[in-house]
């Protein structure tokens, strides 16, 4: 089982043979941004009823499995529907939010959608696999359809900085009496995972390898992905050497 903590900074005492107190410092965490998209509702019926239809993907790919995204098999360019824009102006609205809000980047970037596409399941073993997204700086998903019972949405911990050293967490069982190893905490967890609900929109750094995994799913579990640059303000000056500049002073050069 893997571990799941909500809230801040843990001030723990352990027992042994006589008592140790002692603090954890965490440092250097990942955050991923959970919020709430308004409107919800609204943005749903307008999805099933005039965009839903025109995406369609096969359940089925050619080599026999299963597709749970329409990257692959159908235009990402979900940000393009007209239909759509609202609902795209508040899913940047909280990436904005995430930058400044929890980065505590300044508000000298505009957020570029890049790619949108369906994901989506219908039982428990229809899952994407560990990946991540290496064009981009920002990702989302935003649950239009989902419940308690659907797979959740798993980010991957790839560095492992507190395992000491290679080995130290291979077991068959935490029950299993050879087991270095008693169980996963906060510090030492290889994976988090979060429940999926209607109307969440999680967003992340792109570059965090993630993936779904089961849980008890028999229905439809629909979402919205993206794929987002920061690219700087035409009004920003050019002083910074990192960054991409506004889109306007790009050129395409054709053979």
């Amino acid at each position: 089982m893997f571990y799941e903590r909500k809230g801040e900074v843990q001030v723990c005492q352990l027992s042994y043979s006589q008592m140790v107190n002692y603090n954890v410092v965490n440092l250097f965490p990942t955050s991923i941004y959970v919020g709430e998209v308004e409107n919800h509702v609204e943005y749903k019926e307008v999805f099933y009823s005039e965009i839903y239809s025109k995406y369609q993907f096969p359940h089925e790919n050619e080599r026999g499995g299963l597709n749970t995204s329409s990257v692959n098999c159908g235009k990402p360019v979900l940000h393009h529907e007209r239909k759509l824009e609202p609902l795209f102006r508040c899913l940047t609205e909280h990436m904005r939010s995430y930058c400044q809000n929890v980065l505590m980047m300044r508000d000298i970037f505009d957020i570029q959608v890049m790619k949108s596409w369906m994901s989506r399941s219908y039982s428990s073993d229809e899952n994407v696999p560990l990946h991540l997204h290496s064009t981009s700086h920002l990702s989302f998903v935003y649950y239009l359809s989902a419940n308690e019972r659907s797979n959740h949405l798993a980010f991957v911990n790839e560095n492992h900085p507190n395992h000491l050293f290679d080995g130290l967490t291979d077991m068959v069982s935490f029950d299993d009496p050879e087991a270095m190893m008693s169980g996963y905490n906060f510090e030492t967890t290889p994976e988090y995972s979060i429940e999926p609900q209607e109307g969440m929109v999680v967003v992340f750094p792109s570059k965090l390898p993630h993936m779904t995994i089961p849980n008890q799913q028999n229905e439809e579990r629909l979402a919205i992905a993206g794929d987002c640059l920061l690219t700087l303000k035409r009004n920003q000056p050019m002083i910074y050497s990192q960054g991409f500049v506004s889109p306007e002073y790009w050129r395409t050069f054709t053979p």
